[in-house]
């Protein structure tokens, strides 16, 4: 009788060696497939956020607008924006002063910045 043996063991580590190459290409897709995902996911949180933050500058917006509406609103903004002034009004402006050094500073050459009623005193009593 003929030996087959040799022969089979052949074709054994070929189909061996063909199947092991296969699966690694099918492992590799499967891996390959899931960074994808991932990388889509955490684009889709990335875009979700960016949403949200778009959302609450509407929001804001939309209020501002809502509030533009008001004739306090403008007249405020005319008034602090433009200078703008009633009839017989009086603008003071206090013009910033370099500031004096102050009895209660925390430590030598830090100076504290001057409150709005200190600014007023220097102003009215000077």
């Amino acid at each position: 009788m003929k030996e087959r043996r040799p022969r089979s063991a052949w074709r054994t580590t070929l189909v061996f060696a063909v199947s092991s190459l296969a699966l690694a290409g099918v492992v590799a897709g499967i891996v390959q497939e899931m960074e994808r995902r991932n990388s889509v996911r955490r684009e889709i949180r990335t875009i979700e956020q960016e949403v949200a933050r778009l959302e609450q500058q509407r929001n804001r917006l939309s209020d501002l607008l809502e509030q533009s509406a008001h004739p306090e609103f403008i007249e405020r903004e005319a008034r602090l924006r433009m200078g703008l002034q009633r009839p017989g009004e009086t603008v003071l402006i206090i013009p910033d002063t370099p500031n004096t050094p102050a009895s209660n500073t925390a430590s030598p050459g830090v100076s504290v910045p001057e409150s709005n009623v200190e600014k007023w005193w220097h102003h009215i009593f000077r």
